[in-house]
């Protein structure tokens, strides 16, 4: 057995690595409330924002992230996209011909004929009453009454296409499996594109009519600058990527399998490595602003880079603190490390324990709480079903109203 002492000294020094050498982000894992595959985020502000996934799961934030809560869809089909062109107004849609529309900012939905069976992967609102679907057999189709009816278009291929995205209301690109491309300059007459391979592609984002990137299997991290005519890779990597967003022609992220998440600052020239705290695969991402950014992923995986602030300029006191006391402890001799927190504003409030790698260990608070200093919460290392956990380092999270933050804690054994 190895010395308590040595052992300890390794956790001090792994602890040590971390301060000295922080992450560019702080992403931190949020509770779903549920354990289906998340395939789908999309956000119209700081605030406001869905997730669609399997079992005809959709989940809104009124918060930035911080909380999630489950809407009724009346189906169990899978949902694998969606997109609101306000904050009232919204699509997903799924497998066998599924189309789903919301009027009420997501409380309700109502199916809507699609005229197909087959499974619908991705949908795009171009303007208050124009979107478009893509699915299998290089489905795509468009509405100019908001969703009361489709009208097919001719893509000319009949690979699957995984993502569908416009800028304006004529100029849009789609992307789908054995590397197909394509791109329409007038919404309606679709194109083939070179996207220099073969790989399925999963995702595609323009900023502007000229500039956009695609992500994709084994490795594909791509960007054009000829309106989608071609593109060229930016980075050399096995790892598949399934989702891909810019904040701005600079800022953008690709996130994919393993909790695989990439961001670059210069357009796609350089990438840095985000540690996401989730070995998951991530399906989707979305930064409604350059300070806030959501992935969501399987197994009900959603994790969260930022704060939310409705004024981006404003300078937002803390709304709260964490602390752990004790934070490196040994449960076999009856240790525990004592949590303390503060929360500004009344409201639910949830302390998870988590591995490194974003694994729930146990659930510690999940309740309402009025604002003041709180110091009765411990955890004596132990997960969900009461043994004991390995030594190593784990991580407290908190999520409280406008406020979430996450600690670092050691247990030796």
């Amino acid at each position: 057995m190895i010395p308590r002492r040595l052992l300890q000294a390794g956790v001090l020094s792994i602890l040590a690595a971390f301060r000295a050498a922080p992450l560019s982000a702080s992403w931190t894992p949020a509770a779903s409330g549920v354990s289906t595959d998340l395939n789908s985020v999309f956000f119209i502000d700081s605030d406001r924002g869905w997730i669609a996934g399997d079992s005809g799961v959709v989940l809104r934030t009124t918060d930035g992230g911080a909380t999630w809560t489950r809407m009724t869809t009346g189906t169990s089909t899978h949902l694998n996209s969606v997109h609101f062109v306000n904050s009232s107004t919204g699509l997903a849609v799924g497998n066998d011909g599924l189309v789903l529309k919301s009027t009420d900012s997501g409380s309700s939905w109502t199916g809507q004929n699609s005229g197909v069976t087959d499974n619908l992967t991705g949908v795009v609102w171009a303007d208050a009453s124009t979107a478009y679907i893509c699915g299998q057999l290089g489905r795509i189709k468009r509405t100019t009454d908001g969703g009361a009816s489709w009208a097919n278009q001719n893509s000319g291929v009949v690979e699957t296409l995984n993502a569908i995205y416009f800028v304006g209301t004529s100029t849009g690109w789609a992307v789908g499996n054995a590397g197909t491309a394509l791109r329409a300059d007038d919404g309606a007459s679709w194109n083939a594109a070179d996207p220099g391979t073969s790989n399925d592609l999963h995702d595609v984002f323009f900023v502007s009519a000229s500039t956009g990137w695609i992500a994709g299997e084994s490795g594909v991290v791509s960007k054009s600058t000829g309106s989608g005519s071609s593109y060229q890779s930016l980075y050399s990597t096995s790892t598949t990527f399934n989702a891909v967003h810019f904040v701005s022609t600079a800022v953008g992220y690709f996130a994919g399998n393993s909790g695989a998440i990439l961001k670059s600052t210069d357009s796609g020239t350089s990438f840095t490595v985000e540690r996401s705290l989730t070995s998951n695969h991530l399906n989707g991402i979305f930064f409604p602003s350059a300070a806030l950014g959501i992935a969501v992923g399987d197994s009900g995986t959603i994790v969260r880079e930022g704060t939310a602030s409705s004024s981006p300029e404003a300078e937002v006191p803390p709304q709260g603190s964490l602390k752990a006391v004790n934070n490196l402890f040994n449960p076999a001799k009856g240790e525990s490390v004592q949590i303390r927190y503060a929360i500004v504003n009344s409201g639910k409030v949830t302390v998870r324990v988590y591995t490194p790698q974003g694994r729930l260990v146990k659930t510690l608070i999940d309740e309402q709480r009025t604002a003041g200093s709180y110091s009765d919460l411990s955890w004596n290392g132990s997960n969900g079903i009461g043994e004991t956990v390995a030594s190593g380092i784990y991580l407290v999270h908190i999520e409280g109203p406008r406020f979430s933050q996450t600690r670092k804690i050691a247990v030796v054994r």
